[in-house]
């Protein structure tokens, strides 16, 4: 009988342990398929940053051919790709489309393309591993690429017309409106392929691939932020159909939902890891918050801006532009939350153990969650030939038309908090490097918008603070303080490193992004002491770039800062002085 007993026992253990297993295998190629859908989200996000690009360029540039038409003014073509702009990043071998030249700088247009290559090398090899075969996925996908390659390709047409100056003996520039005719049925062609590709994903996901309640504060999260997203979407879906008799209500349903989702704060993650403490991304409280916090400097403030901006293009089409960018950041900081759910990749990404994951509040029972896909923009002229269009579009001088692009394109970013880190060391006197970078920077800031914060840290033997924390448009105060900047003794970074980041912890929560550049014309030495200061902020969100203003400097600092930014977020810039200018815009437009 008692033989019999354990007998029956054991089966019944053995049965539950293979039921357990059976589950554990079944979630964990769950968790690598969502991971994979995931990946092409990842990559539909980088086009749709292409796609701003090209939208921004062809604006300019079917402003230019308007008012070529009516009289010729070759100084009115222009491309945001810089023409002889270099940049050196790391190693390039796994992208054959890029061609580095012998000193290792690759051009400014494949610069600008890294990033999407690097998004469907990733796409690729996350859905080999995920054994993703469903049909309708790949083949939307395979239609989305062609689409989206079809209007690089006549983007590239565009940069080359411009850069080699096709304008000038293009008669009647004939050769300018087959580009913008090439483009124009690109962008409606890319928002189809975009929708028809995401439908199959999350149809996918939530057949085949729902979550299971392993972690209920995150999925509870999710719900409560996936209503201002609905709404996002379905007034997305109304202005892409030139439907504005909703902004209104919409809006005032918006700000209900904001209002009551953030009181939510508290009953869904007030036991979380790191509760009421928003310096670590990371946790789960810091990305809710961030999701809530942003929507007043971004998609608030589409119920006021009714002004007709871009009168080259149709009413409608201007109108669902505006609204674009503003409802990307939304998506951006959902995605940001979702990540949470992923422990193992938020804890490869922040170098946590698992262990470590679990206590700051990831879901390391890994039970990852679809994200959503950016959108992109329309381009349609009023008509491209009637001579009214020209006439509205007066002729301004070139630098009115470049300002007032990078204006608006920096309306649209979330705020941000630079901190400079400037050397002011007596090299900096040489070629006139610290003139040319003061104004520079002050150009940037008549460009930036209040809710813009600058701080400025100059330093030569020992780091001083010039500006903390100022509003961008306090030009009076700040130009006083920066035209004061003189050279001075030698070139001390590592102190300036410590003290920029001392700054920036100091401040506590900033509602955008936070970015510490350090802009030298010097070689210098990072100590063991502020390598370790320096690799653990990678993990804190704060975007970490460093311009290197001279050629000769050391291809050692280089190469650590290089290896260092692949674990968090930045740029590494090796650059000639004349486009240094390009380079603050760039990275102020992230």
């Amino acid at each position: 009988m008692f033989q019999h007993l354990a007998s029956h026992k054991l089966t019944i253990l053995t049965v539950g342990f293979l039921l357990l297993s059976s589950l554990s295998f079944a979630q964990t190629n769950r968790n690598k398929q969502v991971r994979g859908l995931n990946s092409i989200v990842d990559y539909m996000d980088e086009a749709s940053r292409i796609n701003q690009l090209v939208y921004f360029d062809l604006l300019n540039f079917s402003q230019a051919y308007l008012i070529n038409k009516k009289k010729r003014s070759p100084n009115y073509w222009y491309s945001k790709i810089n023409a002889t702009g270099r940049m050196k990043s790391g190693s390039y071998t796994e992208f054959p489309q890029v061609k580095p030249d012998k000193e290792g700088f690759i051009n400014d247009y494949d610069a600008t393309f890294l990033p999407l290559y690097r998004a469907k090398n990733r796409m690729d090899a996350q859905l080999l591993t995920a054994k993703i075969t469903n049909p309708a996925i790949l083949s939307t996908l395979k239609t989305f690429t062609h689409q989206l390659d079809s209007l690089v390709n006549g983007f590239k047409q565009l940069v080359d017309y411009v850069h080699n100056k096709k304008f000038a003996s293009d008669s009647g520039f004939s050769g300018a409106l087959q580009i913008i005719e090439l483009l124009t049925p690109a962008f409606q062609q890319y928002k189809k392929a975009s929708d028809d590709l995401y439908k199959p994903i999350e149809a996918y996901y939530t057949s085949v691939l729902k979550p299971a309640a392993t972690q209920i504060v995150i999925l509870q999260a999710e719900q409560e932020l996936l209503q201002p997203v609905s709404l996002l979407q379905k007034w997305e879906q109304e202005l892409y159909n030139d439907n504005d008799e909703s902004r209104l209500q919409n809006d005032l349903q918006l700000r209900a939902l904001y209002e009551e989702g953030r009181k939510k704060d508290s009953f869904y993650l007030s036991k979380t890891y790191g509760y009421k403490y928003l310096s670590n991304g990371a946790f789960p409280h810091s990305r809710y918050k961030m999701f809530y916090s942003n929507m007043p400097s971004t998609i608030f403030w589409f119920k006021t801006d009714t002004a007709y901006q871009h009168k080259q293009l149709q009413r409608g089409v201007d109108n669902y532009n505006k609204y674009v960018n503003r409802y990307n950041w939304v998506i951006h900081y959902y995605n940001n939350f979702i990540e949470n759910a992923d422990g193992a990749a938020m804890a490869k990404t922040h170098e946590y153990s698992m262990k470590m994951a679990a206590d700051v509040g990831m879901d390391t029972a890994q039970n990852v969650l679809l994200k959503k896909p950016r959108i992109g923009y329309r381009f349609t002229l009023v008509n491209q030939t009637e001579k009214q269009v020209a006439e509205n579009n007066t002729a301004e001088p070139l630098d009115t038309i470049i300002r007032n692009s990078i204006v608006s394109r920096l309306q649209q970013v979330q705020p941000n908090h630079t901190v400079y880190l400037l050397d002011v060391s007596n090299s900096m006197k040489e070629q006139g490097r610290l003139d040319s970078l003061k104004k520079s920077i002050l150009y940037l800031l008549s460009l930036q918008r209040q809710a813009d914060r600058i701080s400025l840290i100059e330093f030569a033997d020992e780091p001083e603070t010039i500006l903390n924390f100022i509003p961008c448009n306090n030009l009076p105060f700040i130009t006083q303080k920066i035209k004061k900047l003189a050279t001075k003794g030698g070139t001390n970074a590592t102190d300036a490193i410590a003290k920029g980041y001392q700054l920036i912890d100091s401040i506590g929560f900033y509602a955008g992004l936070t970015k510490l550049m350090i802009i030298t014309d010097g070689a210098f030495e990072v100590d063991k002491q502020t390598r370790k200061l320096l690799e653990s902020k990678q993990k804190s969100g704060v975007i970490l770039s460093i311009l290197l203003l001279s050629k000769h400097q050391q291809t050692a600092t280089t190469t650590y800062f290089n290896k260092l930014i692949k674990k968090g977020m930045g740029q590494v810039y090796t650059l000639e002085q004349n486009s240094l200018q390009d380079v603050l815009i760039q990275e102020a437009g992230r």
